[in-house]
């Protein structure tokens, strides 16, 4: 029987899959039309808009103007619209082509421009249907674009641009052009697709008779408890726009940026030159970004930066929920725990203030490699002395860090210190021949894997930047209080308060991580201390988790060791607030309730846990709807599509900047010199800044150009390609020493060392032979049966 014969008489047996792979083709269809068809292009000429104002206005040629008198202010409103204009489904590129005259060409040059009016596209009818779009038409621009999305199923009919004089000076419009993007179509057609796919699976997964994709009772208990927790997680995602969040604006930015920094072809990025409008900012450098190229490539390929952003967190949900049933199963040997512990560790309280209430988009990536260190720590010093301990034992422990390096630094020195306790705490087996090996060969991956982006970062953290030189006088001030971390109760608002609780953003533990701290000190005062290896086991990770505990509480002694030493004070504090423990306790404490459960459950009382389960399960999924109703209630909604809407100046608390440099002090738009030095035709294109320069001086004078100064700047000729050397100027930025009675074109650019490359090349083999390993690996032993118990 062929392939075609068998599927077909599959969905024979399955009707309502058959509609549905019916309509599923229909519209997939449609939509391949649509992508064949010709892009829609509108161009409205300035002499065609609708004069709306009592201004005079003069048409000359496809153009249109209107003008004050020199000296003369009058009110400002609308001027013009255009005719309405019709736009089925899809995204849109919206440009206007204009000047504004309302600073002097001087003024514009020093970077003190104006602008004579602005522009809005609205609909009346269906406001719901397509992003608001606007534009201030400065005086330094010729050009405004931006993209509109308009939503599937819709068309718009009234679409309007209107147009806003400010009373000063004149303004002409030259053409409003509307063009459809055909990458926008094939990105719906193939997000379409992936989608019917996802749902033909699962229906074929749960409901299918046949063969196809046929899997037992278990199975499929498990799928279906695994994609509960990942949807329960992601609820706030599904509203229009975005809830708010501490730092959403920044990770929107750095996520806009890698966007354009990959289209200008740098890859990997290092140097995002579009921040600071132009300045430059070292992110990518100083933290990690590696897994944000996801939601990057998506607004690439035209995914609304908001909607590439939720995506993210969906995916970083999912690996969550994944990655912590497949290590707690492992831990406990039973499938249902293992489903409990990621329940628990998913929809841990600190973990999703770290999603919606912070936005700490690094914080909660790195959460997502934590249970592989609780993992590869376990398989380690659980393996018998002189036995060998295998490849798949310590490769979890390697891609943990190499995971928390690329993600979040702060979380990876939290766990490494963590991880030294647990080697100290189990110190009789950490010693031992196969232990230390087996630590070696973890370390030698995981620092291979990472060592892409090591290099530059080790080398950046030499350099005189804000975030080695930043103020420790707030960890003791910032710790939580008890009353806090063990409330199973927490608001879904607030801030980051020094001292104090009012307006305090919730800082708890959760209903369930504290369970397992719970159910070890129930254990232990009806059996006593216990000598199973489990049970030392829970001993000692309760008391790590009660040491990380410790650690966020504002009574822990982080002034008094700041003031021991300085160098002391740089690492003991490097978590910058005490509260940021709380995700190395999460973490334990999900592991103590693991194992509790599996030593509870040994003891004959199984079915009891079975149930107290169940029930302190529905009692944290209460409390957490809760916590989603006031976080969506309470925190504003957000609309982020592109550039036009976030920009490109946000860069958090300016952490990665030269200590000279501030944003506020950032004036000049174009390259100054000394005097005596003419500079002319400074231009830039994407990374790369061009400036003529004619030294007329006998000696040598300086060039300053807008660009934050990082070491690994390159000036040169380019003529003769000469390289001129770069200094810090007393702004921060990139000042050239220029030779006396030079003339010529100097082009800087950000130009990585060839060791990075190396470094690179390194991670990308070593990746490729972990992955093949494995896979091999696998194949010698048997699968496991992970849907079983």
């Amino acid at each position: 029987m062929g392939m075609l014969e068998e599927t077909w008489l599959y969905l024979k047996k399955n009707r309502f899959l058959l509609g549905a792979v019916l309509f599923e083709f229909l519209f997939l269809l449609i939509l391949t039309v649509r992508l064949l068809q010709p892009s829609v292009r509108i161009e409205i000429n300035g002499s065609e808009l609708i004069k709306t104002g009592s201004w005079n206005t003069a048409v000359s040629g496809e153009s249109q103007e209107v003008t004050a008198e020199e000296g003369e202010v009058v009110s400002s409103g609308k001027v013009w619209e255009t005719s309405p204009v019709r736009l089925e489904a899809g995204a849109y590129h919206v440009e206007v082509i204009y000047e504004s005259r309302k600073s002097s060409l001087q003024e514009i040059k020093q970077g003190n421009y104006g602008s004579a009016g602005w522009c809005f596209l609205s609909s009346e009818t269906n406001k719901a249907a397509f992003n608001e779009c606007s534009f201030i038409l400065d005086d330094n621009d010729s050009l405004r674009k931006d993209t509109v999305w308009i939503k599937t199923g819709s068309v718009l009919t009234d679409l309007k641009m209107v147009f806003h004089y400010n009373g000063e000076g004149s303004l002409r419009i030259d053409k409003v052009v509307f063009t459809e993007s055909r990458v926008y179509k094939l990105t719906r057609l193939v997000a379409a697709l992936l989608l019917f796919g996802l749902f033909d699976a699962l229906y074929m997964v749960f409901w299918g008779n046949g063969k196809r994709l046929c899997i037992g009772r278990k199975e499929k208990g498990t799928i279906a408890v695994l994609l509960g927790i990942i949807i329960f997680s992601s609820l706030p995602l599904f509203i229009d726009g975005l809830a708010d969040g501490h730092d959403i604006e920044y990770h929107l930015e750095r996520i806009l940026a890698l966007s354009i920094e990959l289209k200008n072809g740098q890859f990997p990025v290092r140097m995002q030159g579009c921040l600071l409008d132009g300045y430059g900012y070292a992110s990518s450098l100083l933290y990690g970004d590696i897994f944000l190229y996801i939601p990057a490539v998506l607004h690439i390929l035209y995914v609304p930066l908001q909607d590439a952003y939720k995506i993210y967190v969906i995916l970083v949900n999912t690996a969550t929920c994944i990655v912590a049933w497949y290590c707690f199963r492992k831990i406990s040997s039973t499938n249902w725990i293992g489903l409990f512990s990621s329940f628990c560790y998913t929809l841990s309280a600190y973990r999703l203030v770290n999603i919606y209430v912070r936005a700490a988009v690094g914080e909660y990536s790195a959460m997502v490699f934590f249970p592989l260190l609780f993992l590869g720590i376990w398989n380690i010093l659980t393996a018998e002395n002189k036995e060998r301990i295998r490849w798949h034992e310590y490769t979890p422990l390697s891609v943990g860090f190499a995971g928390l390096i690329q993600t979040h630094v702060l979380s990876c020195e939290l766990a490494g210190l963590f991880v030294i306790f647990a080697l100290i705490g189990f110190w009789k087996r950490t010693f031992r021949k196969n232990t230390i090996l087996a630590l070696l060969k973890a370390g030698i991956l995981g620092l291979s894997l990472s060592l892409w982006f090591l290099a530059p970062f080790l080398e950046y953290m030499q350099e005189d930047l804000k975030v080695f030189s930043r103020t420790l006088d707030v960890m003791q001030i910032s710790g939580a209080y008890l009353a806090q971390i063990l409330n199973p109760l927490f608001p879904g608002t607030g801030d980051n308060v020094l001292g104090g609780m009012t307006a305090e953003m919730p800082l708890s533990l959760g209903l369930l991580p504290v369970a397992g701290l719970f159910l070890y000190f129930w254990y232990r005062s009806v059996y006593g201390v216990g000598s199973t290896q489990n049970e030392r086991i829970a001993g000692t990770v309760s008391f790590l988790a009660v040491l990380a505990i410790g650690f966020s509480l504002p009574c822990f002694p982080w002034d008094t060791l700041k003031n021991m030493s300085g160098g002391l004070a740089r690492y003991v504090c490097v978590a910058q607030f005490p509260w940021r423990y709380l995700a190395i306790a999460t973490v334990l404490l999900t592991g103590v309730l693991a194992i509790m459960i599996r030593i509870w459950s040994e003891t004959g009382k199984e079915r009891l846990i079975r149930e107290g389960s169940v029930i302190l399960g529905s009692i944290s999924m209460v409390i957490t709807c809760s916590f989603y109703m006031n976080y969506l209630n309470q925190s504003g909604q957000l609309s982020y599509y592109n550039e036009q809407d976030i920009g490109l100046s946000q860069i958090g608390a300016e952490e990665y900047m030269p200590s000279r440099a501030y944003s506020d002090a950032i004036e000049e738009r174009e390259a100054v010199a000394d005097e005596g030095v003419l500079l002319d035709a400074y231009e830039r294109y994407g990374d790369i800044y061009t400036v003529q320069v004619y030294n007329s001086n006998a000696v040598s004078r300086q060039v300053r150009f807008p660009v934050l100064y990082y070491k690994d700047y390159r000036v040169i000729n380019s003529i003769t390609g000469e390289n001129f050397p770069i200094t810090e100027s007393g702004k921060g930025t990139i000042e050239v020493e220029i030779p006396g009675g030079f003339e010529g074109k100097l082009t800087l650019r950000f130009v990585p060392p060839i060791r990075w490359r190396v470094a690179e090349a390194v991670s990308v083999l070593s990746f490729l032979a972990m992955c093949i390993y494995s896979l091999r690996e696998n194949r010698r032993r048997k699968a496991p049966a992970y849907f079983q118990n």
